[in-house]
């Protein structure tokens, strides 16, 4: 019956995990939701000072390759909050295990995630939280969009992408 919504990351600022803790704050009150943190970082001190202070917060440390796809699967809802972002990985691993994600509006995750799943700002991301936590047909929706859009993304095409840029230069 427990909703587990998960951060994989460094345990850096500009990864979010600021904000990712305050959702967890936020969240408190929330019976059947946890929050887990999986990663390594500057802020490891005050996310283990989150982790006495919240019943509803679970800090695993740092996890290899492997053990982040096994805990991507179990958990229900992944958030990226990263106030920058390259590409993504982890929200195109967790949208190929069909698994809601959701994110701030930047970088990388705007090409893997569906709008639907992107938001502006802390608040846009909290009542976004609220809604998959609470909507089913909500959570379906955003795996599916966010599903569709993996197909962009294969070793091959990065291939074919790489050798038409190469041999028109």
């Amino acid at each position: 019956d427990e909703m587990l919504i998960s951060y994989f990351g460094t345990l850096e600022k500009h990864k979010g995990i600021d904000l990712f803790l305050q959702l967890a704050e936020n969240f408190s009150n929330y019976q059947n939701v946890k929050f887990m943190i999986a990663g390594n970082g500057s802020k490891r001190k005050k996310v283990e000072k989150f982790v006495k202070k919240l019943k509803n917060l679970i800090y695993i440390g740092t996890l290899s390759r492997e053990e982040v796809l096994k805990y991507i699967n179990t958990s229900d809802v992944i958030v990226v909050p990263s106030k920058r972002e390259s590409l993504g990985l982890t929200a195109l691993e967790a949208s190929y295990f069909k698994k809601p994600v959701i994110a701030m509006n930047v970088g990388g995750l705007k090409e893997v995630l569906s709008r639907a799943a992107l938001v502006k700002n802390e608040k846009e991301l909290e009542n976004l939280l609220k809604k998959i936590i609470t909507i089913k047909n909500f959570r379906k929706k955003i795996v599916y969009e966010n599903k569709k859009l993996l197909k962009k993304f294969s070793w091959k095409k990065t291939v074919m992408t790489f050798e038409r840029i190469y041999y028109t230069l």
